[in-house]
Formats: structure tokens, sequence, C-alpha cells
């Protein structure tokens, strides 16, 4: 009875009730686009019960849903009472931020059913998509279709240099800062764009629920009636929650649909706009000498690069013809889906589906996209550096010449306002490095009321400080700070997840009864059972969401709780400065939460509760924050990381090089999903060590640790000798030798004399059980003899400073 209902939920929001009828094309196109093209009427409609399946690992939700009768009021209520706003753009704009939101708030916290209201899927037969995202399509097609002549198109959209801009730091808030930057300026941007076409045609990165999106468009959720706070805005409390909507949390890149012929020039404008309405803001607070101004100006207008491409959707058969002619095309699974497509009997095709409707190739449509957009930046035109003989260079970037002078460096110090910004002597300064040392004043603070943004960042020695998980930074003062660590996260494989070369086959995704169907109707299909689901827009909204669930909710959570700080979470990239001691807990945290682990609730207390596989569920949710479970990539995804540690004093810049060389050793194992660790000792030392997330050396590390630590003034069962005596015996073959047939048992006689040395070496077993298969993974992956000893020596440096 969806069209009754449709029409039901229409009448609330004051629209007509025909309109239905007028986005039917649009309806088909998304349907034709999220599903496979099914047949006809009865033919494999068994339902086979309500479920809802993980579009990225292909298993089955164990969701309860409520009574239908539940399900239907709660949906069907609008509060707070948006459909009242007379603007007929802005109630649409919020019954897209709000209607899901508190549909699945009911009863929020007394476990009813309503959180599993944002899985009800959208095709019974293919559950692995919500009807709320493939209504998301629909308005995203009906928009651009109205925008323009009817025909749509993909807009890939970058802003860059990304990774130098940001590492280009002395303090920690100027790599929040530079992170920040990044991701207002394409705040802005993507407003633009969503004020235009409705923010449906973002298909990634998710801004549903983006505390910033919320920030700048909170004038429309004032508008919006709430019953308890009095407007939607203050009912989400982020007012009271800056650093919510000051979290660096959208990357540099976004998807969207538009109207094919769409000009990107006025986007560029609005990022450039609002780059140049930051930096007067920094220069008329710095007071710097008028003699600088033309080099100011240049600088500023020479800092960003920003790339886009339009690609027009052609028909579906053209479209997988063109796939074809790119690296990689020919291999693409939606031809697979193409020949089942064909397969299916000429009495079962679904006259809506046949001819194959442009928006069933999406996948071939972003396939051609994404490549010609790389062919795009790889030629990218650029203006040559404007450089001048004699000026000093920037300190940091090292290209800039500096717009500072010593009679400047001499007054900012008098300066009450901003001194403690400029303590360093000597530090020349170009106008990128002074826009980012002072807009969270100028700017965000003094211009945009985000006093939030004037809050102290911990430098790396109070970093280094905090002594036990859990313990606040402040807390941590007291003690005596040593070494801290910058940690780098990033997804593997992303390029493969979103192409859907990584998607489950398509044959899993199905109930028994469609899979039934097509095995028995359509034999030319079994080739695609067994392939990846071809990409559909709702398997791209999903996995943008997943992406944005996990940086935005779970990410600042897992830092905090280890005692660092967050530079930066934007989609599955993530930045961060933490204790050396928690460091590894920190970075296997994080992948937890990014594969949604049942552990994760156990690990983290207080922060997370138990849900399904796949999923993650905050324990006690701010009002902003979602209480129902929250999809993400899932088990058969994973992050890989690089950590750097190092005293205090050394320069940050250099840790975040140290943590990104880490991260790419990790992402040349086997398999990738691994951690990558530097460690540099005062005294000159380097200490590299690499293994797996789900290696056999972490479980080794969890069963030494223990062992090897002091608790209450207990003696450990290992003494701290034990890894130098390990290190002495294997490191005579070199630390390049790998783990050979001709090694390991020289190594497993090793460990083992040097274990038989202890005087409680019956508590041992476990561990040297651990270490034996710890040996063999090494050998299986002909790694470096150095990655099992330097395990023990990394946990001993890291021990020590426990015990100091």
């Amino acid at each position: 009875r969806h069209v009754e209902r449709a029409a039901v939920h229409a009448a609330a929001f004051g629209l007509d009730p025909d309109l239905q009828a007028e986005v039917k094309a649009s309806d088909w196109q998304t349907s034709a686009a999220d599903r496979f093209i099914f047949p006809s009427g009865a033919p494999g409609r068994k339902l086979g019960g309500l479920g809802f399946t993980h579009p990225f690992s292909g298993e089955p939700a164990d969701f309860r849903y409520p009574a239908e009768e539940n399900a239907v009021e709660w949906i069907a209520d609008v509060t707070p009472s948006f459909a009242e706003v007379k603007d007929s753009r802005k109630r649409f704009w919020l019954a897209w931020r709000l209607w899901m939101m508190f549909a699945a708030s009911h009863h929020r916290g007394q476990g009813r059913g309503a959180e599993t209201l944002p899985y009800l899927p959208a095709d019974t037969r293919i559950p692995d998509h919500s009807i709320w995202h493939h209504l998301s399509v629909t308005s995203a097609l009906e928009s651009a279709a109205q925008a323009g002549n009817g025909e749509n198109a993909f807009l890939l959209f970058q802003l860059g240099p990304v990774q130098q801009f940001i590492a280009q730091a002395r303090t920690t808030r100027d790599l929040w800062s530079g992170s920040y930057l990044l991701s207002w300026l394409m705040a802005r941007a993507m407003q633009e764009l969503a004020g235009e076409l409705g923010p449906d045609c973002l298909v990634f990165p998710s801004l549903r629920g983006n505390p910033l999106y919320d920030f700048l468009c909170r004038d429309m959720l004032k508008e919006a009636r709430h019953p308890e706070s009095g407007n939607a805005w203050d009912s989400l409390g982020l007012d009271s929650q800056h650093s919510l909507i000051l979290t660096p949390t959208l990357p540099n890149k976004f998807l969207a649909v538009v109207p094919a012929g769409y000009d990107p020039r006025r986007l560029a404008s609005t990022i450039h706009e609002t780059w140049k309405e930051i930096s007067e803001t920094c220069w008329e607070l710095l007071k710097l000498d008028a003699r600088m101004r033309p080099r100011w100006n240049h600088q500023v207008e020479s800092t960003w690069q920003v790339t886009y491409q339009v690609w027009p959707w052609s028909d579906a058969e053209t479209a997988i013809r063109e796939l074809i002619t790119i690296p990689g095309g020919a291999g693409s699974s939606i031809r697979q889906a193409w020949k089942a497509a064909r397969a299916i009997p000429e009495a079962h095709r679904d006259r809506r589906c046949y001819p194959a409707q442009d928006g069933w190739a999406w996948s071939a449509h972003y396939q051609l996209a994404a490549y010609h957009h790389d062919a795009c930046r790889r030629v990218r035109p650029f203006a040559a550096w404007q450089g001048e003989d004699g000026p000093v260079k920037d300190s940091y970037s090292g290209r800039e010449e500096e717009v500072t002078d010593e009679a400047w460096r001499t007054k900012v110090k008098n300066r009450k306002d901003i001194a403690h910004l400029f303590r360093k002597e000597n530090e020349h300064a170009g106008a990128a490095t002074l826009i980012k040392r002072v807009w969270h004043k100028a700017y965000l603070a003094d211009r945009m009321g985000l006093k939030g943004a004037l809050r102290s960042f911990e430098p790396a020695d109070a970093i280094a400080a905090a002594r036990e998980a859990g313990e606040t930074i402040d807390d941590a003062l007291a003690g005596k700070p040593r070494y801290f660590s910058v940690i780098v996260m990033d997804g593997d494989d992303m390029g493969r997840w979103v192409s859907g070369d990584k998607a489950p086959p398509a044959g899993d995704l199905m109930t028994t009864a469609a899979r039934a169907y097509f095995e028995e109707k359509a034999p030319g299909a079994s080739a695609w059972l067994e392939s990846p689901r071809h990409v559909s827009p709702s398997y791209h909204l999903q996995f943008s969401e997943a992406l944005s669930n996990f940086s935005l909710y779970a990410v600042r959570r897992i830092v905090e709780y280890h005692g660092g700080q967050l530079m930066y979470a934007g989609g599955d990239d993530v930045m961060a400065m933490v204790p050396a001691l928690y460091a590894v807990d920190c970075a296997r945290g994080l992948d937890e939460a990014f594969r949604g682990s049942k552990e994760l609730p156990s690990q983290y207390p207080g922060l997370f509760i138990p849900t399904v596989p796949g999923f993650i569920r905050l324990a006690d949710p701010s009002p902003a924050e979602p209480a129902w479970p929250l999809l993400v990539p899932g088990p058969l995804a994973g992050l890989s990381g690089g950590i750097s540690i190092g005293h205090y004093k050394e320069p940050l810049q250099d840790m975040v090089e140290a943590a990104r060389s880490a991260e790419h050793r990790a992402k040349g194992l086997p398999g990738k999903h691994a951690l990558g660790i530097n460690l540099f000792k005062r005294s000159g030392e380097h200490i590299e060590w690499d293994a797996g997330m789900l290696s056999s050396g972490f479980p080794m590390l969890r069963l030494f640790q223990p062992l090897f630590r002091k608790h209450d003034d207990a003696e450990p069962v290992i003494p701290g000798s034990f890894p130098y005596r390990i290190a002495e015996l294997l490191r005579p073959f070199g630390p390049e030798t790998t783990v050979s047939d001709d090694i390991l048992p020289v190594l497993r006689a090793e460990f083992q004399w040097s274990a038989d040395q202890l005087r409680k070496k019956s508590e041992l077993t476990p561990l040297i059980e651990a270490a034996g298969r710890y040996m063999e993974e090494l050998k299986q992956q002909k790694r470096p003899l150095r990655d099992f000893y330097n395990l023990f020596l990394m946990e001993a440096f890291l021990a020590r400073q426990m015990e100091e």
C-alpha cells in the first residue's frame, strides 16, 4: 500500500498527492539503477520475511523491526513541525535532514524498535539498501532533470593540495587548522550545490547529520518548531558542542548528480571567494606591513587548485561499450549484469526496465567519470610560481617568500590577542602559514561566532604526559612528559570499494526465492550471480554514510579515550596525536570501529553498546548524535595505518612525515590491512615494526605485555632484559634476512632458549605457542627477521616510559 501511504505523507507536508505521478520517470530510473532488472509481477517476489543485508559484507543483519502499526505511526510523525515552514525549499531541506532522525528516535533508548526504521529495505527481494536511500536517489534524479534538459550527469569535484598543506605545521593547532580549512572550503562548495539542486544531489560525502554542514544551514533549522527546545537547531545542542562542529570531517573531493551541461565554475568561485574572505579577516588582524600586500595577494591567489569533471550519462548500452575501452573496464561486473538482464524471458520483462534506463548503468557512468577526472588532474594547467630573489622562504613550506619581517615579529610579541600564537624565534611565514595560524580567531570566532575555535590545543608534551587509557589530557599534565605519537589511518582499497570491485556477489544479496528464479528461468545469469554486485546509487550513498558514521561518531571517542587529540577524520582518513604508550591500542580500536567488530563495546565500555556485526551503536548519544545502529564499512573492509613515536621535542612536521612513511610500508604488506610503526629514540636509534591488523603478531604482543609490565609494584614474569637478549641472539643474522625454512628452526630454538632461562618459564607456554604462530606467518609472507625481535624492543621501550 505504498502509494496510499505516500499520499498520506505528502498531505502531512502540505503537498499535492498527485505529485507522485509526475516523478514516476525518476522513480523508474532509480529502481533500475538501485536494483537488478527483476522480472515483472509475481516471479521471484516471495518475500521470505522482512530483513536487511549489510551491503558491503553480504551478511544478514539481525534487526528486530517494530510492529507495522507502530512503524506507520512513527514515520508519519513529522515533529518537529517543519511541515509548517512556508518556503517549499526550506521545508524540503528540513524533511531531508530531520524526518528519518525523528522517526528513528521515537522512544529513544527504550528499545522498542524505532531504531531499525533507517534500515527498512526498499525491495525485500534484494534487501541491501533502505527506502530512505532509494528515495534520496529519486529526489536527486528528479532535481537534476528539472534543472536541466532532462539529461543527467556526474560531477566529480576536487580541491588540492592536501597532504603538504596539512603537514606544514609547527603546532598541534596548525595541524588541525589546515585540516579544518579544507573541510570548511569544501562545506561551502557543497552548501552552494545543495542549495541549488537539493542536498540529495551529493552522493559522497554524506552531508546528513554533519555538524559543520548543520552549522552553515542553522538558519533553516531554527525555522522548524520543536516541542521541547523551541526549534530544531536548539534541539541538536550544537551551540554547546562546538567541538563537534569544529572537527574536520569532510574530504577534499565530492561526487554529485547534476544536469548535463552543469557549469562547476560557480563552485570553484565559491571556494576562492570564501578563501579570500578568510584571508582578508586574517590580514586585518595581523596588521602586516602594507608593502607586503602584493606578495600576500599573490600567495593567497595561488594556494588552491580546483579540478572537476562533468560526465553526461549516455544510454546503458553505449556506457558499457565505452567502459570496455578504459583500463580495468573490461572486467567490470556490470557486463555480467547486462547479460543477466537480457537472459530474463521476454514474457517476464518489466516494461519499466526495457529498454534499460540510463540510470541502470550508474556503475559504468561513475567509472568513466572517475577515469576522465583522474586524467584531468594529471594534466591540469597551473600558473608558474612568481617567486622573488632575496626574501627568506617560509620556514615550513620552503616555497613561499615570507610576508613577515623583523619589525613585525618584534611587535607581535607585545600583542595580547595573538602573541601566544607566535612564540618561536625567527619564524618566517608566508600567507598560507599565517592564515592557518590565526583564522580560528579572525574568521571562525570573530566573524562566524564559533567561540569554541579559541580553545587551547595541547602541545606534544601534554599529549605525551597522558598516563592511562581514559585519562584526560588536563588530568595528565602533572605527569612527566616523554614520548608522543602521530597516527595516520587510511582505508584499504577504497577505490575498489567505491567502484564495486570488492562488493559481495550479487547472488548473496538476494532472497533465496529471487536467486532461485534467476537460476531456473535465466540460466545465462549464473556467472552474474557469482560476480560482485554492480554498483548502484544506494550502494554509493550507503558507503558514503558508512564512512561518515565512522569519522563523525567513532573516531573522536576512541582517540580521546586513549588520551589523544583528533586532528582530522574525513571518511576513511584519520590523523591524531596520542600518548605513545597507547598508540597501538588506539590504532587497533579505530580499525575495530571501521569494521563494526562485535568486540568494540567490551574494549570501550561506556562509549559503544552491543549491536549487530558491521554496525556500531553509541552509548549515551548526545542530541546531535544518532541513537540507532550505524552502518560502517564492515568486516570485509579494513584500515591501514602508520604510527610515528618520538620525543615531544621532535619537530611535528617530521613526525607527520614519519607516520605517513610507516603507513606507506603498511600498505605494501600482503593483503594490506596493516600497521607500520616508526619509533625514534632520543639516542638516535630507530626501530621499525610492521604487522597486519589481523596477524598473529598482535595476539603475541597482547600476551607479552602483561607478563612484561609491572603491576602494583609486583615484579613482572618476564624481566626487562628479555627483549634485548632476543635481539642480541637474532641480530647477527642481519635485520633484512627473511624468515625462511632455514632460519625458522634457529628462530624457534633461540626464542625457546631465552624463555628457558627465566625463573617463571612455566607461565610462558601461551606466549611460546603464540610466538610459534607468528614465526610461521613471517615465514609464509617472507618477512624480515627484524619484525620478530623489534616487537619486543618496541614494547620494552614503551613499558619503560610507563614506569618513568
